[in-house]
């Protein structure tokens, strides 16, 4: 799964879904320089990706995509489920998206919530910097329609040092989102048990 994805699985604990989020930047195994909830919170990331990795489910609704986006499926894959959980969020979540957003920026985009006094911690700037754009282009809120996840695809795709069709995600998800969000619901179900998250 993508942010949204992430931040939903991290159970309305702000703290938790930054540290959530930067797992995307922590490289390597070294965490004795992190404070206990970055600890956590990449622990988490890395738990989620794995999860979604290796589900039965995910990877038998990816055996098509991979012809349709070679190297890129997972990818894609992670942008479909964002946009279909954001499509469908009060299934999953009691909180209106927009609020739900609202509140997690209003406590990341804060300079005293980007430090720690244990580990003398500071998230990093290139990682601040990515939070501040998907605030203002409003990615996670732009996620419910179609255009939100034309915008992702193509940022993406022009990211990836790779030639690349993501761009043309849109336009398959489209083609195949019945199977797409059958797989999406039932993945979700078991996700949300799995790490022990309510709608609430």
């Amino acid at each position: 799964m993508n942010y949204l994805g992430h931040l939903l699985l991290s159970g309305n604990n702000n703290e938790l879904m930054m540290a959530n989020l930067y797992g995307d930047f922590f490289k390597g195994s070294h965490y004795e320089s992190l404070p206990g909830i970055i600890e956590e919170g990449v622990h988490l990331h890395r738990d989620i990706d794995s999860y979604i990795d290796h589900h039965p489910i995910t990877r038998a609704v990816l055996k098509p995509l991979y012809d349709l986006l070679p190297k890129v499926a997972p990818i894609a894959l992670d942008l479909f489920f964002d946009h279909l959980l954001a499509k469908n969020w009060s299934q999953y979540h009691v909180q209106p998206l927009n609020k739900f957003v609202a509140d997690f920026f209003e406590y990341a985009l804060k300079p005293e919530n980007q430090i720690f006094v244990e580990k003398n911690f500071a998230y990093p700037k290139e990682f601040i910097e990515l939070l501040q754009i998907i605030h203002s282009s409003k990615w996670l809120t732009r996620y419910q329609e179609l255009e939100g996840l034309e915008f992702a695809c193509k940022g993406l795709s022009q990211r990836i040092n790779f030639d690349n069709n993501l761009h043309e995600g849109p336009t398959i998800f489209t083609e195949n989102e019945s199977l797409i969000a059958v797989s999406f619901h039932q993945y979700m179900k078991e996700a949300m048990e799995r790490f022990g998250i309510q709608n609430n």
